[in-house]
């Protein structure tokens, strides 16, 4: 017979560290991740040794699609001109 005075610790909250983990913003979605993860839990981004020293740009979405929008608009320019 289990007796409801025990104490239990599997249910009890875990109360975090504050200096126990260190957080940096995901390369790819921007939001706070430990910097001791692998994978962004939020967007999936796979975490590099460069991303956790060096965050670059180039690793950001928004960067990529803006790239993407400037080689469209490149394209469109130099195939308009043929048909007028």
């Amino acid at each position: 017979e289990m007796n409801d005075d025990e104490d239990d610790d599997w249910d009890d909250p875990v109360e975090a560290d504050p200096n126990d983990e260190s957080e940096m913003p995901c390369p790819d979605c921007g939001r706070l991740i430990y910097d001791d993860v692998d994978v962004c839990p939020y967007c999936g981004y796979f975490i590099l040794d460069s991303d956790r020293t060096y965050p670059s740009l180039l690793n950001a979405t928004w960067f990529r699609w803006l790239g993407l929008l400037g080689i469209i608009l490149l394209l469109i320019s130099m195939i308009l001109p043929l048909f007028f």
